[in-house]
């Protein structure tokens, strides 16, 4: 879901707008006049502040997830593809990922406890068991 922020002209007609994936980054807009969030939008556009890419309704039928685990105790290397957001929200609890994390930027990471350790995480930190990430068609 997109925050729009509409841009008028000086008779009050909007002749423009400004997508954004949060209201914290529409905040940032010189238009900004208050939260309006929830927008849906036809197709893929990044976020005016961040560059986050925004998924469209005409896209995301053609949008997947796959969850990934490295080779660790309690799993092995391997993936799980193609699975459609629905499945990947019902997952997320099962493995201990947030959901809204990888719809809203793209991937997020999983670890043994369930609990991110530090800022900026990579798929190469050691104690990182796996991961989901969104895959566009």
């Amino acid at each position: 879901m997109a925050h729009l922020v509409l841009i008028e002209d000086d008779n009050g007609d909007v002749v423009d707008q400004e997508v954004y994936c949060s209201d914290f980054c529409a905040k940032q807009s010189e238009h900004y006049a208050g939260w309006n969030g929830c927008n849906e939008i036809g197709s893929n556009e990044p976020c005016a502040e961040c560059g986050v890419e925004l998924v469209g309704v005409n896209e995301m039928e053609k949008t997947t997830y796959t969850i990934w685990f490295s080779d660790s105790p309690g799993h092995q290397d391997g993936y799980l593809e193609n699975i459609s957001e629905e499945k990947m929200i019902e997952m997320s609890d099962r493995y201990g990922f947030d959901a809204e994390e990888v719809i809203n930027h793209g991937e997020t990471y999983m670890w043994p406890e369930g609990i991110e350790p530090y800022d900026n995480p990579r798929p190469t930190s050691d104690d990182v068991v796996g991961g989901c990430y969104r895959v566009n068609k």
